[in-house]
């Protein structure tokens, strides 16, 4: 998962859109196999790295407001 440490915000969301709708698919068709839980996976591990970096981002911009500006 560090590979995705080196993806952008935007290739994040992509990966995420394409790997929730392949998950949909394999759901619909009722495919509960390695690839239905790699992609679950693959999922939850996408979505812990947007939200820590929301999580960084925001932190960021609150430092950013709260020093006093010179």
């Amino acid at each position: 998962m560090d590979d995705f440490k080196q993806l952008s915000m935007e290739e994040l969301v992509d990966v995420l859109a394409q790997k929730t709708q392949k998950f949909t698919q394999l759901l619909v068709e009722k495919k509960f196999n390695g690839e239905y839980q790699q992609c679950k996976e693959m999922i939850q591990h996408l979505l812990a790295e947007i939200e820590l970096r929301k999580e960084i981002s925001a932190s960021g911009d609150e430092a950013t407001k709260s020093t006093p500006a010179p």
